[in-house]
């Protein structure tokens, strides 16, 4: 994330290996892609860099996730 004057740079999420980010129709979280174990695995972020959660369970890989829109 970066303010729109080019300050403020903030790499989300704070973490090497990470792919694919998507921003929730709220912009308040963005879902991405990590290798863990050599696995591509889904995780969640809110958009400050806190609260991450791991979504994949499966021993497999995920790619490219994306939000459905807003009811």
């Amino acid at each position: 994330m970066i303010n729109a004057d080019g300050s403020g740079l903030t790499r989300l999420p704070n973490e090497d290996y990470s792919w694919y980010p998507d921003w929730a129709p709220d912009s308040r979280r963005i879902v991405f892609v990590r290798v863990v174990n050599g696995l591509s695995q889904l995780f969640i972020i809110d958009a400050d860099g806190t609260h991450e959660v791991k979504l994949s369970t499966a021993a497999a890989h995920e790619f490219q996730p994306s939000w459905s829109p807003l009811p």
